[in-house]
């Protein structure tokens, strides 16, 4: 009786071949994880429902599945596909080939939704940080503004005089109050210092007392700068979320592909192992 040397004993590990390809392609087909709100929930699932068939000696865990699904992919876009289908007919690979076309348009949908989705946020961010500019100038259009040029041929003497007080040192009505009050002690005085001179009237131009800006005055300038200091932080941290996104979906990606080359490696070294010289097999005859 011949005995099998130990590399041709039955052998526990999980191996795809035509079947296995067919289920799990069609399985993925369906239920479209790629697509999937909660991407980790669907590979589960199929996972299990793999799993309940028992179609390997040994329990599938996820990412033995999704190696898989990403290596025949891989290979369909490599022109390999037929070298990664084990054991099959020609039918069974046509049906293969077909599921891994769909499923590999899946992916490029999928990568495209997240494109659209982060191109999407940013719109938004931009649409958002426009508008806060735009409330911005709308609040420096609304500050209290005085004409400069005022047309005072119909005004009093009086009147005259607190529109160019207000306009000169944006005092209130208080303020101005007060100036007038200044004003005519001062002119009191000038007239008394005349009068003991004896000498002639000679008017002296007018003196302003500087008044402190009205309230309303401070509070806009206030309000303004807050306004703008908020919104530039928003922005900012706007521009360093979305930066991040990006930054951490390219190193995903970056993953995703060495994972793949290193399943596919270890693939090879696998089936380079259970291969068997043709010598020792005749040998065994």
């Amino acid at each position: 009786m011949n005995y099998l040397p130990a590399n041709m004993a039955q052998s526990t590990k999980n191996v795809f071949k035509a079947l296995h390809d067919l289920d799990l392609l069609d399985l993925v087909d369906n239920k479209n994880p790629h697509m999937a709100e909660c991407q980790s929930a669907a590979w589960d699932e199929m996972v299990k429902a793999l799993n309940d068939a028992k179609l390997f000696p040994k329990p599938l865990n996820k990412r033995a599945v999704q190696s898989r699904v990403n290596t025949l992919v891989k290979a369909y876009r490599t022109d390999d596909l037929q070298n990664k289908v084990k054991s099959g007919t020609e039918e069974q690979y046509g049906q293969i080939k077909a599921l891994v076309i769909r499923i590999s348009s899946a992916i490029d949908d999928s990568k495209k939704a997240r494109i659209d989705k982060t191109k999407a946020v940013a719109a938004k961010i931009i649409e958002s940080d426009s508008a806060s500019q735009a409330v911005i100038e709308e609040g420096e259009k609304g500050r209290s503004k005085r004409p400069l040029d005022s047309d005072t041929s119909e005004l009093t003497d009086e009147e005259a005089e607190k529109q160019e007080f207000v306009h000169t040192t944006g005092g209130s009505n208080d303020d101005w109050e007060d100036e007038k009050e200044y004003r005519k002690a001062q002119k009191a005085k000038d007239r008394a210092e005349k009068a003991e001179k004896s000498e002639p009237e000679v008017k002296k131009a007018r003196a302003f007392r500087v008044s402190k800006p009205s309230e309303m005055a401070v509070s806009d300038d206030k309000w303004i700068g807050f306004f703008e200091k908020d919104a530039q932080r928003k922005y900012a941290l706007k521009e360093a979320e979305l930066k991040n996104a990006y930054d951490l979906e390219a190193k995903k990606l970056d993953i995703r592909a060495k994972e793949l080359e290193l399943e596919s490696r270890r693939l090879d070294i696998e089936a380079k192992r259970l291969h068997i010289p043709l010598d020792e097999f005749n040998h065994l005859i």
